[in-house]
Formats: structure tokens, C-alpha cells, sequence
């Protein structure tokens, strides 16, 4: 069984890297001679399994490999100044102990312990200061690193989940537009087919066929929205819609000529009157509809008023996805149901921009 030295991290197998800095105290044995040697290697041989178990350990259980680490340098820079690089290993281990605030306190620590260390190993005064100015240097960038990391890595997970509940959304709305107008329709044309049946059976047939031919284009226009690639007329859905209507003993007048929109507009506003007409089919018991497509040089309105009962009632998932797909446009949504019910998107021109 292969032994992991270290753990599944980010960056984890730059710990490798790192080692380069134990030529230190390894230049500084062939100078002082063997009474260097024995102190150093010993050291260096300690040394290893604490810094690899360093990077297994969290919280409090990292200040034991570093108190180790730390009393490593403390024996055996008195025999070799190349030593001092084992508490600048230290140092860089305090990120290990917990958030910014909790690490950069045990980094003090460190440093402050460092200045009595480094007299009683009788170390030059300059350069214990560079010694611990270095220590401090690198363990408030390990610290800052890990912590900006950490943060990075955090917002990329929230924005993936943020995408995730975004796309099931998208589909629930686009679903709940399809389905509900589509189901409608079928249902009205089959109730419809089922009362001509014993009077005129041809036509009766021919209802059954149209809610055959509206199944296949549902099938079809869900497998689009799942796929995210669904592309929605205005004029097609005013079309269905009329077809709808007819089918309720609704009728329609409309006045939508002369309108440009663009994609996202087109998009939006197909599967608003989608939903509005078919809440006029389900709902309203209305016998006249009339839908109406204006601009002007500020913003671009569709309107669809009924005659129907009207009323305060609650609004539905329906209604909810047309609002959310204005306000992605920028726009509002009005709803009146004091004579009838009254339902107007108002888009800014420049919201494409």
C-alpha cells in the first residue's frame, strides 16, 4: 500500500519545494567541521516527519509540530547559524492553526520567542533581526495566501451552487409556461372532441388529431428547455394562444404590428403571453381578451386585459416566472383585477444594451 507524505490539498506538493531551504544549515556543516555534523543531521532527520505530519494537522493539534519544529532550531543553532531556517519552517506552519486572526497571534509568538532564542545561541544581533523579520515576512504571506485561497475557493463553490439553483429555476419556469399552456389546450380540445363525438364525429376526429399534433410539439418544446436552447415566438404564441382561446369560446383581438424586439425580448415576452393567455383560458371565465404590443423610444410594453371575473387572488408560480424574467430585462410587471384582470410588462428599450 502506497503512503501519502501528504494530503489532498491545493498546492499540497509544493511542501516538496520547499525542502530546498535545509541546504542552510547543511552549507554550514562542512565549514564547522564534524562537531557540526552529528547536531545538524540529527536535526534535519527529526526534522522531516514533523513537517510532513504538519500538513496533516488542523487547529491546535498544528501547534505540536510546531513547537517541535521550533525546539529543533532551538538545539541546534548554537552549533550551526544555519539552524534558524527550521523557525522560519515554524512560522510558516501558523496558518495551520486556525483563521487569520488565531494564526497571525501564534506567528507573533514565534517571532517574539525567537529574540531570547537567538541570544542564548549567541547569534549576531543583525542577524537575528533579519532572521526574524524573515520568519515573520513569510508567515503573514502563507497566512494572507491561504486565507485569500480559501475565499476564492469558497465563492467559486457558492457561485457553481448559485448556477445550479439558477438553471433548475430556468427550467421549472420555462416547464410550468410550457406544460400549463399545453396541457390547457389538450384538455379543452378532448373535453371539445368528447361532446362531438355522437353529433359530428368527423370533427371530433379532427380535434383528437390536433391534440395529437399538440403532445408531439410539447414533447418536442420540453426537450428544448431542458436543453436550455429554447426559442420562443411572439408570433407563434399569439397564434397558439388565439387557437386556445377559440377552443374556450373566447374571443381574441390583438394589435401587436410594428413591434422589433430582440432576442432576449422576443424570448421573455412569448413565454409571458403564453402564461397570461392560458390564466384567461383557466381562470378567468372571460367571453373577450384583447392583447396589445406598443413601444415608444423608452420602453416596449405588452398588455392583456380580459373580461373575465378578475379579482385579488394570489399569484401563482406563473406569474412569479414573468416577473422574474422582466426584472432580468430591467422591466415591470402590472397587475389590476378590478374590471377583469389586467396584466402590463413594461421592458426598457435600452435594457439589451
Amino acid at each position: 500500500m502506497r503512503v501519502r507524505l501528504l494530503p489532498n490539498e491545493p498546492f499540497a506538493n509544493l511542501a516538496y519545494a520547499w525542502l530546498i531551504y535545509l541546504a542552510a544549515p547543511l552549507s554550514f556543516v562542512a565549514p564547522l567541521g564534524h562537531h557540526a555534523a552529528a547536531p545538524t543531521l540529527a536535526g534535519i532527520a527529526a526534522f522531516l516527519p514533523l513537517y510532513f505530519w504538519g500538513y496533516w494537522v488542523r487547529g491546535r493539534a498544528a501547534l505540536l509540530p510546531i513547537a517541535a519544529i521550533f525546539l529543533i532550531g532551538l538545539l541546534v543553532e548554537p552549533v550551526n547559524p544555519g539552524a534558524d531556517v527550521f523557525f522560519i519552517y515554524a512560522g510558516a506552519f501558523a496558518y495551520r492553526v486556525g483563521p487569520p486572526r488565531v494564526a497571525i497571534g501564534v506567528l507573533v509568538g514565534i517571532v517574539l520567542a525567537m529574540v531570547p532564542a537567538g541570544l542564548y545561541a549567541r547569534v549576531d544581533p543583525q542577524e537575528l533581526a533579519w532572521t526574524t523579520s524573515i520568519t515573520a515576512l513569510i508567515g503573514a504571506v502563507v497566512i494572507y495566501a491561504t486565507d485569500s485561497g480559501r475565499k476564492l475557493r469558497n465563492a467559486q463553490r457558492e457561485a457553481r451552487e448559485l448556477a445550479v439553483v439558477a438553471e433548475r429555476e430556468r427550467i421549472g419556469r420555462d416547464l410550468h409556461d410550457l406544460l400549463g399552456h399545453t396541457l390547457s389546450v389538450i384538455v379543452l380540445k378532448s373535453e371539445l372532441a368528447s361532446r362531438l363525438a355522437p353529433i359530428d364525429p368527423e370533427r371530433s376526429i379532427g380535434e383528437i388529431r390536433d391534440v395529437e399534433r399538440i403532445s408531439r410539439d410539447a414533447l418536442a418544446e420540453v426537450r428544448r428547455a431542458v436543453r436550455g436552447d429554447s426559442a420562443a415566438s411572439f408570433a407563434d404564441e399569439l397564434r397558439r394562444g388565439q387557437t386556445a382561446l377559440e377552443a374556450a369560446g373566447v374571443t381574441l383581438t390583438s394589435d401587436v404590428a410594428g413591434v422589433r424586439l430582440s432576442a432576449s425580448q422576443e424570448h421573455a415576452l412569448a413565454l409571458a403571453l403564453r402564461e397570461m393567455l392560458t390564466n384567461v383560458v383557466r381562470h378567468a371565465q372571460a367571453t373577450r381578451c384583447r392583447v396589445s404590443l406598443a413601444a415608444d423610444s423608452e420602453a416596449i410594453r405588452l398588455s392583456v386585459v380580459d373580461n373575465g371575473v378578475g379579482g385579488a387572488a394570489a399569484e401563482g408560480a406563473g406569474i412569479g416566472g414573468i416577473r422574474a424574467r422582466t426584472a432580468a430585462l430591467g422591466g415591470r410587471v402590472e397587475r389590476s383585477g378590478a374590471d377583469g384582470t389586467s396584466l402590463t410588462i413594461t421592458v426598457p428599450i435600452e435594457s439589451e444594451r
